[in-house]
């Protein structure tokens, strides 16, 4: 076992009650251990955890943890105060918000914001908001990096990132699936998260969070179908352990089940539960498990997930470039050709109905456009070039795009 895997689950014991003799661990292995927790976001927890439970750590290590402790709730009340702004101006607009991920987290299931740190707030808002919602934020000074068409926007993402200098990141949401994955998700599931949603106060404001059965399950979809597992951190699986027992008995595992396999998701809702159930102290009932009509999987595809995890994804493994070591045919090339194609398709149609759009479309579309190829380009490349390290990873990871139902 390499360090780093070694390291993983003595971090994953100790946060989830495991145990740990502090006395086994040498100076090194606590200074590679609090590095470990910083990168996966969960140093406040760890610092907590150890606190709570008394753990004896050498001075430097505590004093290390402590530190982490309280930079992260001073950024925490920074970032609190302005989204306090944010969902104000959109209250005041009239614009119904519910709030995603880690600002409802870490005020409705952590109940210490330093605990649970945010680098941006998700939010959702109903399609028919989009317009005035982006217009609401550009007023606060939250700007795209790029100029959006919201309609056009909406045929081939899931959200929109808007930032203002010196401040957080805004992604604004209007679904919780992404187009890219060709799922049975529709417009009935979405009002169907709307209907189920529960007032809450974030940052000081009256909003929406998502109700406790569909915050688990969007916390594994997050995981699972948007990420793929990658760029992810063990953070996001403490999320899914915190959320079911801070909700013991009040989670729907029927419904939840049921919405997973209505949803078309329940291979990767399964491969994000098990993976949580390794890491930390979730408890999911074996009816549950059972009630997903999730497929089997082989042991190779959930070590690249893990992987994934622990080390971050290997450079290109967003890229759709991946499908083509998949031993895909000609009707999956030509596909991925159409998927390639789609967002200056998008811009096509929005051109041909609104032609007075034409420049603000074009400019946003090339601008995406040049970002995907600084972006991928140079995985891309090692990809076409069959190097055997990238092309080996691009297989594994082509097997789990499958496995996750990705088309």
């Amino acid at each position: 076992m390499s360090d780093t895997a070694a390291d993983f689950d003595r971090l994953t014991a100790i946060l989830a009650g495991r145990g740990l003799p502090a006395g086994t661990l040498t100076e090194t292995e606590w200074d590679r251990l609090v590095a470990l927790a910083a990168r996966h976001d969960v140093a406040p927890l760890l610092y907590a955890t150890l606190e709570q439970r008394a753990f004896r750590v050498p001075p430097a290590v505590g004093d290390a943890l402590r530190k982490a402790y309280l930079a992260s709730a001073a950024r925490s009340l920074c970032l609190s105060h302005e989204l306090r702004q944010v969902l104000t101006s959109l209250k005041a607009a009239r614009i119904p918000v519910i709030v995603l991920k880690g600002a409802c987290l870490a005020e409705s299931v952590y109940e210490d914001i330093a605990l649970r740190p945010m680098g941006d707030a998700d939010l959702l808002v109903r399609r028919s908001d989009v317009a005035s919602a982006l217009e609401t934020l550009q007023g606060t000074g939250h700007v795209p990096a790029a100029p959006l068409d919201a309609a056009a926007e909406q045929t081939i993402n899931d959200s929109a990132a808007l930032s203002r200098p010196g401040g957080m990141r805004i992604d604004l949401h209007w679904t919780v699936v992404t187009p890219r994955y060709h799922g049975p998700f529709g417009e009935g599931d979405l009002e169907g998260l709307w209907a189920r949603a529960n007032p809450w106060t974030v940052a000081g404001v009256p909003v929406l969070i998502l109700s406790p059965t569909d915050l688990l399950l969007h916390l594994c979809m997050h995981a699972s179908v948007f990420h793929r597992f990658g760029e992810l951190m063990l953070r996001s699986f403490l999320d899914m352990a915190r959320v079911a027992d801070r909700h013991r008995g009040t989670i729907e595992w029927d419904q939840f089940c049921a919405r997973a396999n209505r949803w078309g998701i329940a291979n990767g809702v399964h491969l994000a539960l098990r993976l949580a159930t390794e890491w930390t102290d979730l408890a999911v009932p074996e009816s549950a498990l059972a009630a997903l009509e999730a497929d089997s999987v082989d042991e190779g595809t959930v070590e690249w997930a893990r992987l994934k995890v622990l080390n971050g994804a290997s450079p290109g493994m967003e890229s759709e470039a991946v499908r083509l070591f998949g031993g895909a045919g000609l009707r999956d090339h030509a596909r991925l050709l159409r998927v390639a194609a789609d967002p200056f398709l998008g811009f096509a149609r929005r051109v041909r109905r609104e032609p007075g759009n034409a420049w603000r479309g074009l400019r946003g579309y090339t601008v995406r456009l040049m970002g995907t190829l600084v972006r991928e380009g140079s995985a891309a490349w090692k990809l076409v070039r069959r190097d055997q390290s990238s092309a080996a990873d691009a297989r594994r990871e082509a097997r789990l795009r499958e496995y996750l139902g990705w088309r």
